[in-house]
Formats: structure tokens, C-alpha cells, sequence
């Protein structure tokens, strides 16, 4: 099998050969300043199964974002953004008198790496993309979020409250982190 990738090596003060696979599907491998051109090209050679495996997944979730972006009308951001507030504000009004939870505002984004934010106001941030995600991980953005106005962290009493106001939320949460690439466009 031939690996078919751009490889880039950087060497630093680390102790381990690690591996990256790049959204481009190019190959960024770190290794200790030690380590030989031998010893990192056979570490290469026993992980090409896995880069190569890794390299098609990407460029599947690549063709599918591209098929996603296109079904986005730019000519409709406006609507989409005052769509996903209407949503977003039933939904975090529906959660946040249920549990009472009080927030100071909602504010509607279009941030590149954050589904949302809630800030030590209490002020909550979601992104409008959230707004083609399915219900529950919709709901799931607006638990974890609430959740935040008395949890300012991710430790154990902010996941027992999030998986209170919303059981489910690990399937949520997965479907967010294996789909992300589509929506986040």
C-alpha cells in the first residue's frame, strides 16, 4: 500500500513520534529531536493502514460539507440567523423556566469552532448553524448551555445537571461531535 499524503516532520523536545491528520488530508508527524529518519519512517510505515483510512474519511466528510454548503442560500444568512433566534429563544425559555435557570440575553453568531457560549453574565451565545442539527441535539446546545449559568465548568455537577434536564444528551453530544464538519461550514 502507497501512502498517498503530503508529509511534513517537525522535530521538537517531546519523547514520542505522534501523528496529525490535516483537514487537507496532508500528514504533520511530530518526533523528538533524537529520532532518526529510519525510526520515524517505520513508525509512518505501521500506522498507514490508519492514515490511509483516516485520510478517505476526510475527504468523504470534505465532499459532503461541500454538498451541505451548497444547499446553504447565502442570499438567506438573514433569515437563517433570525430563524435560529426565534428557535433558540423558545427553546432556551422552555429549559430555563422548567429548571430555573435564569439567562441575561441571547445572542445569535457565526462563529467557526463554537456551537455556543454562556458568559459570566450569564449572557448566552449560540450559533445560528445549530439551526440544521435535529431537535434534541438542538436542545441539548441549550441545556448544556443553561447549565452553565450555575456551573461556570465542565466538572461532574455540570454533566449531573445536564444529564437531568436532558437524559439523552450523550447521544446529542456524539451526533454534534461526528457531524460538526457539516454544519460548521
Amino acid at each position: 500500500m502507497k501512502l498517498e499524503a503530503k508529509i511534513t516532520i517537525k522535530k521538537s523536545s517531546r519523547r514520542t513520534i505522534s501523528l496529525t491528520i490535516n483537514d487537507d488530508g496532508s500528514l504533520l508527524v511530530r518526533a523528538p529531536y533524537f529520532a532518526t529518519t529510519k525510526q520515524i519512517n517505520e513508525f509512518i510505515l505501521s500506522k498507514q493502514k490508519w492514515i490511509q483510512n483516516s485520510i478517505t474519511k476526510i475527504r468523504e466528510r470534505t465532499h459532503q460539507a461541500k454538498r451541505f454548503e451548497e444547499l446553504i442560500d447565502p442570499n438567506r444568512i438573514n433569515e437563517y440567523r433570525e430563524k435560529a433566534r426565534s428557535l433558540l429563544t423558545e427553546r432556551t425559555d422552555y429549559y430555563s423556566e422548567k429548571y430555573d435557570l435564569p439567562y441575561l440575553r441571547i445572542r445569535i453568531n457565526s462563529a467557526k469552532t463554537r456551537w455556543g457560549s454562556c458568559n459570566h453574565k450569564n449572557g448566552l451565545n449560540f450559533n445560528w448553524k445549530i439551526l440544521f442539527a435535529p431537535p434534541e441535539v438542538l436542545d441539548y446546545l441549550v441545556v448544556h448551555e443553561l447549565a452553565h449559568t450555575i456551573h461556570k465548568n465542565h466538572q461532574k455537577e455540570f454533566w449531573n445537571k445536564v444529564e437531568f434536564m436532558h437524559p439523552s444528551y450523550k447521544s446529542s453530544r456524539k451526533w454534534l461531535k461526528d457531524n460538526q464538519y457539516l454544519l460548521l461550514i
